[in-house]
């Protein structure tokens, strides 16, 4: 991975949602911007057109060279991620012809694409409810360029270490349960259950911890790259994972929970 730096100064955004107010702009000195080429293409669903823009900019200023795609809408959404196969899709949860967690829904019917909800709903109930669907993370609105940044470049990061992940790494958990990561699934009785990326990376951190306890705290610093991600983000991941085992109890006690704790691997 290449890097550039821009000295002079930073464009520093806090961008909100539009019913709140619009999005601002400082400029505040720094030695360098750090950019990079990790981003081909995004596709930036917003229905504001000033927090849609900045958002936009935002891209650009913090990755080189990314090609964005701006929506105001869920309709064109759909057939614009089959033809143009971008890198990441931020989705607003307000949208005028549907909600976005429906958008979301859509999404994973076909595609594996990183999802980053972008809203202003900062609730509890928003938040779950975009993760269960199958959203990759979520940043409350009012939000700055630099933690959009941020939590870009984790998610990205998160996604090519997946990808760049050996084809042969299949791990047995038990006899009738295949941990495949390359193919990011588990394999249950002969059947492939899909796998969200995180889904993959929690699991993979149970197996290396061989039976011990991974606390809450290590899987929001080695799985989120943040420590004030919830608990209840951490928990919706493993109701996800029990879910798709469906009603074999012996693959459903694979996973253990440690209430206000962690999780360990019973195998």
């Amino acid at each position: 991975m290449q890097f550039d730096y821009v000295p002079e100064q930073i464009a520093h955004f806090l961008i909100s949602s539009s019913d709140t107010c619009s999005c601002h702009l400082a400029i505040r000195s720094s030695k360098a911007i750090l950019l990079n080429s990790i981003l081909n293409r995004v596709i930036v669903v917003e229905d504001d057109e000033a927090t849609r823009d900045s958002i936009s900019l935002a891209f650009e200023l913090g990755f080189k060279g990314v090609e964005i795609l701006k929506f105001d809408r869920s309709a064109p959404v759909l057939a614009a991620i089959s033809r143009h196969k971008p890198d990441l899709i931020t989705v607003d949860l307000g949208l005028p012809d549907g909600d976005g967690i429906q958008l979301v829904k859509s999404i994973r019917e076909f595609s594996d694409l990183p999802v980053l909800i972008l809203s202003g709903r900062g609730d509890d109930s928003s938040i779950l409810t975009a993760i269960r669907v199958g959203a990759d993370d979520f940043l409350v609105k009012p939000f700055s360029t630099i933690a959009l940044q941020a939590h870009v470049e984790a998610l990205i990061r998160r996604v090519r270490r997946l990808e760049t992940k050996s084809v042969s790494q299949e791990i047995l958990l038990r006899p009738n349960l295949v941990l495949d990561l390359s193919g990011a699934q588990i394999v249950h009785d002969g059947t492939p259950i899909p796998l969200s990326a995180r889904e993959v990376e929690c699991l993979t951190l149970l197996v290396e911890a061989d039976g011990k306890i991974v606390t809450m705290r290590e899987f929001k610093e080695r799985v989120w790259n943040s420590t004030t991600v919830s608990d209840s983000a951490i928990k919706m991941v493993f109701y996800r994972l029990r879910k798709s085992l469906g009603d074999d109890e012996t693959a459903r006690l694979l996973i253990q929970s440690h209430r206000g704790i962690g999780y360990s691997l019973s195998r």
